[in-house]
């Protein structure tokens, strides 16, 4: 095996298979189940099987938020769309007749729980005897359907959370997760990369080289979308805005495909793609997570991440200071009416004052005259 095999498909193998060992509590000694895992592994790499670590797949770009610095360009979409069923249905068995293993399949968006066949998506990858587990990744603003949470209690199924700062809503989220047995996990970030705009900045092929070999995204990322497999998700939606056509791809329409392409495509030392975007490159920019288009901030506290036992006691916590307002808003307003009320007494009283004071002057002066 050499040291391009090792770094780009062995190694990242290995990492998915301790990341579900762990996130599923599959074993009490992680460090022999690792070792197993990598013989069995290996084993199977050398009798020729065709196995890769992880592919991405898309449903489109409809989304519940319009992030402004959005990886995958979402906010560019004049019009938003879900890609049909059967398109993706298709290259994802038009992807598994080409090899012999995947570790895992992310599922993204958009916002993979507002796709209207995510059931029907979710139905076939369950059913893949070629794929170990599958990721949802989901902002947790959309609480998804019935039919979807039942599936996703599939012990091959995690819902992965990225938290854009939302407590009571991320709550509401992982909440209703729990209530359904659902594996999941959140991610809370203090601050994004600043990835830049999708024009090409002019790199050469060494430079890019030096950012590709190292990016996780090129690693671990390779997308799926409308029939052709892309380095990362955002190269497949440069390509799809043709903000970037020389972006390379792999054709699964092309009949003439063959299983080592798809390992070539793995093993590749760069990608163009890496020219329109920065987030791996050597002078990062950081910015706030989640900022809208509209300019509105979602991230408003550092960390929202709660214990799913807390998540009660924040509530009754927001009843009871909102009772407590409520009742300073009526004692406020019980106030002002008195307060009003006195103010048309003192009017009155001022009125019957001044009309005494009149009659008392008529008096004097018809006194006088007599």
């Amino acid at each position: 095996m050499n040291e391009l095999y090792r770094t780009r498909i062995f190694e990242p193998c290995l990492e998915l298979i301790r990341k579900d060992a762990i996130l599923r509590n599959k074993t009490e000694n992680i460090e022999d189940y690792m070792k197993s895992s990598k013989k069995k592994l290996l084993d199977e790499f050398n009798d020729g099987k065709i196995i890769v670590p992880r592919i991405v797949i898309t449903t489109g770009s409809k989304c519940t938020l319009q992030c402004k610095d959005c990886v995958q360009l979402m906010p560019h979409y004049k019009k938003p769309f879900d890609i049909d069923i059967e398109e993706v249905l298709k290259d994802i068995r038009n992807f598994f007749e080409k090899i012999d293993k995947c570790i895992s399949v992310s599922i993204v968006g958009g916002e993979p729980f507002i796709y209207p066949w995510l059931d029907k998506l979710l139905m076939e990858l369950i059913a893949n005897d070629k794929l170990l587990y599958i990721e949802l990744v989901t902002n947790g603003t959309r609480i998804p359907e019935e039919k979807v949470l039942k599936l996703c209690t599939n012990e091959k199924v995690a819902v992965n959370i990225s938290d854009y700062g939302d407590v009571i809503l991320l709550s509401k989220f992982v909440a209703k997760l729990d209530e359904y047995g659902i594996l999941s996990y959140c991610i809370s970030d203090e601050k994004w990369i600043d990835v830049g705009s999708h024009l090409a900045r002019g790199r050469d092929d060494k430079e890019l080289s030096a950012i590709y070999l190292s990016c996780g995204s090129g690693k671990m990322c390779k997308t799926l979308m409308k029939g052709k497999l892309f380095d990362c998700a955002r190269a497949a939606y440069l390509y799809d805005l043709n903000y970037g056509p020389d972006i390379p791809y792999i054709d699964f329409n092309n009949e003439q495909l063959e299983s080592k392409e798809i390992i070539e495509y793995f093993l590749k030392r760069n990608s163009k793609a890496c020219d329109y975007c920065d987030f791996n490159a050597l002078e990062k920019k950081y910015i706030i997570p989640a900022q809208q288009v509209n300019g509105k901030y979602l991230k408003k506290s550092r960390y929202t991440v709660i214990a799913r036992k807390d998540y009660a006691s924040i509530i009754e916590a927001k009843e009871w200071w909102q009772a407590q307002y409520n009742n300073v808003e009526k004692q406020n307003a019980e106030l002002k009416d008195w307060i009003k009320q006195l103010e048309e007494a003192k009017e009155y009283f001022l009125s019957q004052i001044a009309n005494l004071e009149k009659e008392n002057q008529d008096l004097r002066e018809k006194n006088e005259s007599i």
